[in-house]
């Protein structure tokens, strides 16, 4: 029985968390440790705006910047798996975590001076869940948001989630000022951001770099570093570089290659390995050749794990044909398997074209730190008469196409399925109705459901049986396997904090 009014909870799930030399999570910077000291982080995208309903909360694309700004309602535990508060004083749930009430630390203002109350965080919660960006599938499950007083709010669902807590640890759980709000809405889409987190803005050139410095009106411990920077420093091997030569302290890289680079040089990393972390991402739309089921189909019947792994992840076995692979809580050796057949999948392209007379040309978009990405796919597709027009973007472009505008058939991106957040997972990436593949599947929302009032283990690996059998059944993406996600740092940065979306917190970071 879940005890009502309890401010957390917590999951019975292992998260894939594989931590090695992780930086200590000290409160206070120890004697040691010489005066104020600034660090220069690698960026994995250059983002173009800090309006926190415009990122997603996730370490590759604008999260540790933001997070640094804004801070969190709730601060992800990624070795507990569980929601604990951090700019909110506490979260409670009722019984069947069909409503959640959240209760705000009294006093709080933003860095302008104004009140962070509970009038903000519906003023924010309501506009990020009414927008078209990415970020309303994380709230997609709201069905109200209500203040009842000052430092209270109440969040019903439609339907029960037990892992609610994780959507107020990203994305939507950064709170902006009121007063930046109506300016951004208002037309002003360089105006400076406002929050209450541990850092504000001291030069934001959009696209290449922030710095910030410590927030004065923060209203928990000070931030030990005097200055952060956020450095776009180009591809993933191109951090590497700059971060040996001395010009980074840290940065992010998500490619086979530099994982490999990374732990044969021994450099000190916070480590994720998340299922179908990198995916092909099929555009289901109408508007789409892949609406049609049977070309979905012969896409993964035409994708070779082995060519894959060969050639995108230097020999290392990330794709694969199970979905889940060993240090997943849903790996299970006698999964079902994804079908490799290359013969059936030119029957199914023949077919597609002598009835629709479809010219055989998709649409590909992808990031330019994955250039290598369609060519692969390419080797695959055009002996069985596939083409892909091929369209490289910077991150932050490449978003904007395929996360908001959905102009794309094929993309290079992400459907993680974390273990620690299952029902996250699927909700926003095959149900919310503005999914960034389109896909809408009624057998798959009940999935969903089921997962989300699943408490238990042994209850969601039940239910994911299902979700892969659906999966592998309608193809909404190619999955190239669990991949890892390398926070890395020099040995002299102490105090790191993994939180929601992979995102690094640094308000207790201090340099030794």
């Amino acid at each position: 029985m879940v005890r009502n009014g309890s401010w957390r909870f917590t999951l019975t799930v292992v998260a894939a968390v594989a931590t090695t030399a992780l930086a200590g999570c000290s409160s206070s910077k120890p004697k040691e440790a010489a005066g104020p000291s600034s660090i220069v982080v690698g960026e994995y995208s250059g983002i173009n705006s800090l309006d926190p309903m415009m990122n997603t909360g996730s370490i590759t694309i604008g999260g540790n910047e933001t997070l640094a700004i804004y801070g969190t309602l709730i601060r992800w535990d990624s070795k507990k798996n569980e929601g604990v508060p951090y700019m909110a004083q506490s979260l409670e749930h009722n019984e069947n975590y069909t409503e959640w009430t959240l209760k705000l630390r009294p006093g709080m203002v933003f860095s302008d001076g104004t009140p962070y109350n509970a009038a903000a965080v519906v003023k924010n919660l309501d506009r990020d869940r009414k927008s078209f960006f990415s970020i309303a599938n994380s709230l997609s499950v709201v069905d109200s948001i209500k203040a009842t007083d000052d430092t209270t709010v109440v969040i019903k669902l439609k339907q029960p989630n037990a892992q609610f807590s994780y959507v107020l640890s990203i994305g939507p759980g950064m709170i902006a000022a009121p007063s930046y709000i109506d300016k951004v809405d208002g037309g002003d889409k360089t105006a400076p951001a406002v929050g209450a987190g541990p850092f504000v803005v001291s030069e934001f050139k959009p696209g290449t770099s922030l710095t910030l410095k410590p927030n004065p009106t923060y209203a928990l411990d000070k931030p030990l570093l005097s200055s952060l920077k956020f450095q776009m420093a180009g591809t993933e091997q191109a951090q590497l570089q700059a971060f040996e030569s001395g010009q980074l302290q840290a940065g992010i890289v998500l490619d086979s290659h530099s994982d490999v680079e990374i732990r044969e040089k021994k450099i000190p990393t916070i480590s994720t390995r998340q299922t179908s972390g990198v995916a092909i991402l099929l555009n289901n739309r109408k508007n789409s050749p892949l609406h049609d089921v049977r070309l979905r189909r012969a896409i993964q019947l035409a994708f070779n794990p082995k060519v894959w792994n060969e050639r995108n992840n230097g020999g290392e076995e990330v794709a694969s044909d199970m979905l889940f692979m060993k240090g997943s809580v849903f790996y299970s050796p006698d999964q079902q398997r994804i079908p490799y057949d290359p013969a059936a999948a030119k029957q199914l392209i023949d077919q597609v074209k002598a009835e629709t007379k479809w010219d055989g040309k998709l649409n590909w978009v992808g990031p330019s730190t994955q250039t290598n990405q369609p060519v692969i796919l390419s080797s695959m597709l055009n002996p069985l008469g596939v083409t892909l027009n091929v369209t490289n973007l910077p991150v932050a472009n490449f978003y904007t196409k395929v996360y908001v505008d959905h102009d794309f058939d094929l993309a290079g991106g992400g459907g993680g399925i974390a273990d620690a957040t299952p029902y996250g997972s699927i909700h926003n990436n095959y149900v919310t109705p503005t999914n960034t593949l389109g896909y809408n599947n009624p057998k798959m929302a009940k999935i969903a459901d089921e997962m989300g009032a699943a408490s238990t283990l042994e209850q969601r690996q039940a239910v994911m049986k299902k979700f892969l059998e659906l999966y592998i059944e309608t193809v909404p993406a190619i999955s190239c396997g669990t991949t890892t996600w390398n926070f890395f740092y020099k040995p002299n940065v102490n105090g790191l904090q993994q939180v929601g979306g992979q995102m690094i917190q640094f308000d207790k970071v201090w340099v030794s």
